[in-house]
């Protein structure tokens, strides 16, 4: 059987600690003490400094969120940086988005850009690519060139063009110029060794031509013998030359003797030969 008692007030006998109840709950002046509390924590706001005794347990960071400026004062510590960062270096500097990059970054140079994985590279590298090597330093500052497939023959004694020429005028001046060539050609011979020569020349601004190497005693040492020769050859050259002229770089072949039935027929069955000229500047 429920028992129920129903009261305004409830006072101590000294006249102090009122427990007053009403509809929204229990209003206690003075000081509650308990050896344990059980629910929500949420209401139990503004509680002054002292009337908590004891020693509070740690509080997490995790559980300071949403928390309002004007009730943070003094200066916080942020426990993210050490009290000391180590220098900056452009090895940290990574996936920067480009909206948090303000002023003027500094001119990249080809010094700079070491160990770059391929897979980073895109696009095609265009003049400032550095070379080395035998013929000094510099960059390269166009690669000309030319190509045919047009049959030219050639027969002992003569000595003349193949048909394969590129003429152009240079990017710059004082530049210097790596040929590389490709002559394809069907030799043959009657009754002798079937050897022919390749010669490169070069003229400025459509001048006499000038034989810059010889490629001697190319073919087969067998007589009676007709073959096909792709001869790819190069060269290094260093001209002296004035603004607006052109060069022309090409090729001519020739034989050993002049005694045998010797032919050459160039670009022989829609064979294409090529050049190319990489120029190269300071």
């Amino acid at each position: 059987m429920a028992s129920e008692i129903r009261v305004d007030k409830i006072t101590h006998t000294a006249g102090v600690g009122t427990i007053t109840p009403s509809p929204t709950g229990v209003h206690i002046a003075g000081i509650v003490t308990g050896t344990t509390f059980s629910g929500s924590g949420a209401s139990l706001t503004s509680l002054p400094a002292a009337q908590i005794t004891g020693t509070l347990p740690a509080i997490s960071g995790a559980n300071l969120t949403n928390l309002a400026a004007a009730n943070l004062t003094g200066t916080i510590a942020d426990a993210r940086f050490p009290a000391t960062l180590p220098a900056a270096s452009a090895a940290n500097l990574t996936s920067i988005p480009a909206a948090n990059v303000t002023g003027t970054l500094p001119a990249l140079t080809a010094a700079n850009l070491t160990n770059i994985p391929a897979a980073n590279i895109v696009g095609v590298a265009t003049a400032g690519f550095e070379r080395s090597g035998g013929f000094g330093g510099g960059k390269l500052l166009k690669i000309h060139y030319a190509s045919t497939a047009t049959a030219t023959t050639v027969t002992t004694p003569t000595r003349a063009d193949t048909g394969l020429s590129v003429t152009f005028t240079p990017e710059a001046l004082s530049s210097t110029f790596y040929i590389q060539f490709h002559q394809v050609g069907l030799n043959g011979v009657s009754s002798d060794q079937a050897l022919f020569n390749l010669y490169l020349m070069r003229s400025i601004d459509s001048g006499t031509a000038t034989e810059l190497e010889e490629y001697y005693y190319l073919g087969n040492h067998t007589t009676n013998d007709r073959a096909y020769h792709v001869s790819a050859l190069a060269h290094y050259d260093n001209p002296s030359y004035s603004a607006g002229q052109t060069l022309n770089y090409h090729i001519e072949v020739g034989f050993y003797t002049g005694n045998y039935g010797l032919n050459y027929i160039a670009q022989v069955g829609q064979n294409k030969s090529q050049i190319l000229v990489y120029e190269f500047g300071a």
